[in-house]
Formats: C-alpha cells, structure tokens, sequence
C-alpha cells in the first residue's frame, strides 16, 4: 500500500486520481480549498477501496499553506509515498487585458505553492531514500498560446522545476514525473470558448497518470494526438508560430 497526497483533489483531475488510487488499494490524503467537496472525494475514494483517505482542507494561493500541507498529511496518514501536485487555475486573458493581480495569483497556485510543497517533501523523500513526486504541468507550457501567456509561463516553469529535480534527486533514490496532458473534461474546460481537440474523458486520464506514475515514467505526455502536434509546432521557427497563432482563440 502506498500513501499518496493529492492537492486539487475537490474536483477534476485531483478527485479522479484519489478514486483511481482507492480502486488501487492505497490511502490517500486530499487537499483543496472546498471542504465538503473534499469530503465528497473521501467518500469516493474509500468506496473505491482506499483503506484510508483523509482530508486537508487547504488555500495553495498562499505558498506557507503548502509547506504546512507536506507536515500535517504525513502526521495524519503516516509517511508519504508519492506527492501529487494537481491543484491548478486556468484563466484566458489577452496580454494586454492582463492584470499583475490575476497573473499573480495563477501563478501561486500553479507554480509556486506546487514548488513549496515539493520544497518540504524533498528532504524528508532524501532522507528515507525513496519516494516520488509528480507536478500537473501541461502539454500548454511547450510553447506560447494566445490569450495564455501567464498559463503557459506557470505550467513552462513548472515543467522545467520538476526535470531540473529529477536530475537532482533521482540518485537519491527520489523519482520525479511530470505530466503534461491536453485537454481533460474537467470543470476547468467547461467555460472554454475555444476548441477543445481530442478532449480526455477525466477517469481514462486518471488511470493514464496513475499507470505511468507506477512506472516511474519521467514524462507522461497524452493524448498523443496533440502532443504531436505540439512537438511539431515547438519546431517551427517564431516568425511561422507566431503567424499561425495570430488571432486563434484557445
């Protein structure tokens, strides 16, 4: 049995992955700001079959929440295997219609609180000579969208934190996996007024993180559709990306 803490677990992704894992026999502990949908996770979880889930009712806009995160969930599950830092916010706004407020608070929640806790589990996985941690970043954070720019730049800095960590902590017996998916069928997408190109069932996207987590997968990318389509663009030269992109609405 592993213990694994998930953050954004109210909904979505995070909500997904705590049943994935309750199907998979292990405890779970689940954090996110909204207590009685937590506890609706809870309930899902341990009747999937998850021989504990407890839950943390926690705000990840504040980086100082997410280091307390690290303690209490060991203290109440016991010693944490695995880290699954899911929590994240997406707003669209134009550069130009960008305020600092909003870029600054997208950007604590899916950047820096995610760095905060990792901060914190780090060490304590150093010292016990295993565990893992697994950051939700985006197939969005390969190159530059329109109407992105504080999105892509979170899940780009994200991305680049957890493969700079995993150089650093894999001989340490520390793995580290980020995840870049598309789009998933998540209220996060439900107010999206652009395309949503081969969206992921949320459930299938569960079971593809929780397998490749199993495997200790350095990247898992999906679906695979669109991370083609996004490695090619990351070849085009800026001049040909930035006309293609002009005026598109993502």
């Amino acid at each position: 049995m592993k213990r694994v803490l998930i953050t954004g677990a109210s909904s979505g992704i995070g909500r997904a992955l705590a049943i994935e894992y309750g199907r998979r026999g292990h405890a779970v502990a689940l954090a996110a700001r909204r207590e009685e949908a937590l506890a609706e996770t809870a309930r899902l979880a341990t009747e999937a079959g998850a021989p504990e889930a407890v839950t943390l009712a926690t705000d990840l806009s504040a980086a100082e929440n997410a280091q307390k995160l690290w303690h209490n969930a060991n203290e109440q599950l016991g010693d944490i295997d695995i880290v699954i830092a899911n929590a994240g916010v997406g707003r669209n706004y134009r550069v130009h219609k960008l305020s600092y407020e909003d870029f600054d608070f997208l950007t604590r929640v899916n950047y820096t609180a995610t760095v905060a806790l990792m901060l914190e589990a780090a060490p304590a996985m150093v010292e016990r000579g295993h565990g893992q941690l697994v950051g939700i970043s985006s197939i969005a954070g390969f190159r530059g969208l329109p109407a992105a720019s504080a999105y892509c730049g979170s899940k780009a800095a994200l991305t680049h934190f957890l493969e700079s960590a995993r150089i650093d902590l894999r001989p340490k017996g520390v793995q580290v996996t980020v995840v870049s998916p598309g789009f998933v069928k998540t209220p996060m997408v439900e107010d999206h007024k652009g395309p949503l190109p081969f969206l992921v069932p949320v459930d299938k996207a569960a079971r593809i993180v929780a397998k490749g987590i199993s495997k200790k997968k350095r990247h898992i990318q999906f679906p695979w559709q669109l991370v083609l389509i996004a490695r090619l663009g990351r070849l085009l030269p800026a001049p040909l990306w930035d006309r293609f992109m002009s005026g598109r609405q993502m």
